[in-house]
């Protein structure tokens, strides 16, 4: 059945030109993996990159990484998560904060969940990591790893409704 045009969404999966990309299946026993997270490894000014805490500046950093000849980055959650979680109390003690009419206020603080290793949108790249369009920055930054015969791996994990991290996969690519 057709779909009707005016139901697409604006998408850039059919506009992005990979290029002939492959993925460079690099055999697991020759494989030298570099964990990182994106905003970790290239927000600072010693990164040396000018795309901080994003995947094009992770892909600016592909010649170190090589120089310490690393065949594949496995990034931390790049996928689509809330930063700020619940709140806590900001203080506990005998003088709680009050309001106008001096009745208790609870003064919270909200969580951050810098990692990212939590319920998020899997199949959305994280917006924050990303100029523009984070969707085409991180097919972009897939492009150049794989150019440069790297991997790019993206584990996620998931807390099971008993509690365990299950690994729910890893999309290498």
């Amino acid at each position: 059945k057709k779909i009707s045009p005016s139901l697409r969404s604006d998408s850039t999966e059919d506009a992005f030109d990979w290029k002939n990309d492959r993925r460079p299946q690099i055999p697991y026993e020759n494989s030298i993996f570099y964990q990182l997270h994106v905003r970790g490894f290239t927000k600072h000014t010693s990164s040396g990159v000018t795309a901080k805490g994003t995947f094009a500046g992770l892909a600016e950093k592909i010649p170190y990484l090589k120089s310490l000849q690393v065949t594949a980055v496995e990034l931390m959650p790049v996928y689509e998560f809330t930063e700020l979680e619940a709140v806590k109390p900001l203080r506990q003690n005998a003088y709680p904060a009050k309001d106008q009419e001096g009745n208790p206020v609870e003064e919270t603080l909200p969580r951050i969940n810098y990692w990212g290793f939590k319920k998020g949108y899997y199949f959305a790249p994280k917006a924050s990591y990303s100029v523009k369009d984070p969707v085409l920055e991180f097919k972009e930054m897939v492009r150049a790893f794989h150019a440069e015969g790297m991997e790019v791996r993206v584990p996620y994990r998931r807390r099971a409704s008993d509690g365990r991290t299950d690994s729910g996969g890893n999309s290498g690519s």
